[in-house]
C-alpha cells in the first residue's frame, strides 16, 4: 500500500478464492492480517486482500485479484517397445508423461543390469520422448535388464520462472536380453565327399557355435536342400515352434539327383519382439553318384571240416549278405574248382558244391556252384537290408588225402 495515514501503520485483511475475482468479500476471507501471507494452493486460486490507514476516520481500500496457477505434480511413465532381445537387436523404450507445467525437456534414460546395477549398459540424453539404444557386448551376459527415465519441466512460465522440476519413472521395466544366432548347419559329407542315391543323410541344426543360449525361443528351423547345378531348390523341410536350440533333417537322395550337386542350409526364426531371422549358408557340397549296392559278406569262409570221399553235407553252412549301398540288389554265387592246398593243383570240380536259399537242402535237390554267376533271386534292400545263402559239399570217391581250398564269390547285382 501507499499513500493515507500512515502514523500507526497499516493493517490488512487478506481474501481467497478458487473460483476467480474473491474482491473483499467477508465470505472470502481467511483470517490472515499480516502483511505477507505464505499459501500452497492445490489448485489455480485467485487472491486480494484490503489495507486500513491510521487515520482518525479509517480509510479502507480493496486491491486487485492476483492468481497463482497450480500445476498437478508431473509424472512419467517408461514403456518398452520391444522386451524379448536378441543382441545386436535395437532396445527401444517410449514415455508418457502428465502434470507438470509444459514442454518437458531433457529426458534422460538409463539402462543398467538388474543382477550388477554397477554395469550401466546404456544412457542416451536428448529432447524427445524415445530411446533407441542398439546392445552390443555388454548386453550379452543374459541377466535381466532394468531402464528408468528422468524428465525436466520447464516451470510456470511467463516473464518469472520457478524452478524447473525433475521427476523420473517410479515403473522400471525389467527386458532379457539374449545372445545373438549364429547358425549352423552339419552333416554335410566330407569323407567321401559324394553319396549315392537312395542313401539316407541327417542334417543337423543348431542357433550358434553351442547348444544353449542362442537367441529367443521358440524356434521356427527351415532346412533347405538346393542343387548347386540347376540353381533350384530339391527339398525342404519346416520346423515350427520349436523350443530346443538344436533341431535335424532326415532327407533321402531321390534317384533323379544322380549326377548332381547338393548344398544344405537352414534358416532360423526366433522369438524375439522383432524375430530375428539368421541364414547358416553353409558352404559345403555334396556329390550325389548313381546307384550303387555293396556286398558285406558274415562270415567270410566257410570250414567244411574233415570228411571222407563219397561223403556228403547239405545246404547248412549260412552266408549273411548285407547291402551298404543305395540300389535294391539280387545276390549272385559263383565260384572256382577246388584246390590242393599244399601244391595249389586242381583237386575236384567245382560242382561239388551245392547252394540254396534254404538250410538243410541235401546235394542231389540243391544247385551246384559254377563258374557262371547264378541267381538265387535273394532280395536284398538298400541301405543296410540282407539275406541269406546256405552251402553244402560233396566229396568224389576218388579224393586225395589232404587238405582243400575253394573260392566262392557272393556278388549283389543292380
Amino acid at each position: 500500500p501507499s499513500g493515507g495515514s500512515v502514523g500507526a501503520g497499516y493493517s490488512y485483511n487478506w481474501f481467497a478464492n478458487t473460483v476467480g475475482n474473491p474482491g473483499c468479500n467477508a465470505a472470502n476471507a481467511v483470517g490472515q492480517t499480516t502483511k505477507t501471507y505464505g499459501v500452497t494452493p492445490s489448485a489455480n486460486t485467485y487472491y486480494a486482500y484490503n489495507v486500513i490507514d491510521s487515520a482518525y476516520t479509517k480509510n479502507v481500500v480493496c486491491s486487485a485479484s492476483n492468481s497463482i496457477t497450480v500445476y498437478a505434480t508431473p509424472t512419467v511413465t517408461i514403456t518398452p517397445v520391444n522386451t524379448l532381445i536378441d543382441q545386436g537387436q535395437y532396445f527401444t523404450l517410449t514415455t508418457t508423461t502428465s502434470g507438470g507445467s509444459g514442454t518437458f525437456t531433457p529426458y534422460n534414460f538409463l539402462v543398467w543390469n538388474a543382477v550388477t546395477p554397477s554395469v550401466q549398459m546404456a544412457n542416451q540424453l536428448g529432447t524427445t520422448a524415445t530411446a533407441a539404444f542398439l546392445t552390443n557386448a555388454l548386453w550379452t551376459t543374459n541377466d535381466p535388464i532394468e531402464a528408468n527415465v528422468f524428465v525436466t519441466d520447464t516451470g510456470t512460465g511467463g516473464t518469472t520462472l520457478t524452478t524447473p522440476y525433475v521427476f523420473n519413472s517410479v515403473n522400471s521395466i525389467a527386458v532379457v536380453v539374449n545372445s545373438a544366432m549364429a547358425p549352423q548347419v552339419g552333416s554335410l559329407p566330407t569323407l567321401p565327399a559324394s553319396l549315392n542315391t537312395g542313401t539316407a543323410i541327417t542334417f543337423n541344426a543348431q542357433t550358434g557355435p553351442t547348444t544353449t543360449g542362442y537367441g529367443t525361443p521358440p524356434f521356427a528351423y527351415n532346412f533347405i536342400i538346393s542343387n548347386t547345378i540347376t540353381n533350384s531348390v530339391v527339398a525342404y523341410q519346416l520346423y515350427p515352434n520349436v523350443y530346443t536350440t538344436t533341431n535335424s533333417y532326415l532327407w533321402t537322395i531321390p534317384g533323379n539327383m544322380a549326377g548332381n550337386t547338393l548344398s544344405a542350409d537352414v534358416i532360423i526364426t526366433d522369438s524375439a519382439t522383432s524375430p530375428a531371422v539368421a541364414n547358416s549358408i553353409d558352404g559345403g557340397i555334396l556329390t550325389v553318384i548313381g546307384s550303387a549296392c555293396i556286398t558285406n559278406v558274415v562270415p567270410s569262409s566257410i570250414n567244411f571240416g574233415s570228411l571222407n570221399p563219397s561223403a556228403n553235407v547239405n545246404t547248412n553252412n549260412m552266408i549273411t549278405d548285407t547291402n551298404t549301398g543305395g540300389a535294391s540288389a539280387y545276390m549272385y554265387v559263383a565260384g572256382g574248382n577246388w584246390i590242393i592246398t599244399s601244391s595249389q593243383l586242381n583237386g575236384f570240380g567245382i560242382s561239388n558244391t551245392s547252394w540254396s536259399i534254404n538250410a538243410g537242402t541235401t546235394y542231389a535237390s540243391a544247385n551246384k556252384l559254377a563258374v557262371n554267376f547264378a541267381n538265387t533271386l535273394q532280395l536284398v534292400a538298400a541301405s543296410g537290408g540282407s539275406n541269406t545263402v546256405y552251402f553244402g559239399l560233396n566229396i568224389p570217391p576218388a579224393a586225395t588225402a589232404t587238405a582243400f581250398n575253394q573260392i566262392i564269390i557272393i556278388e549283389n547285382s543292380c
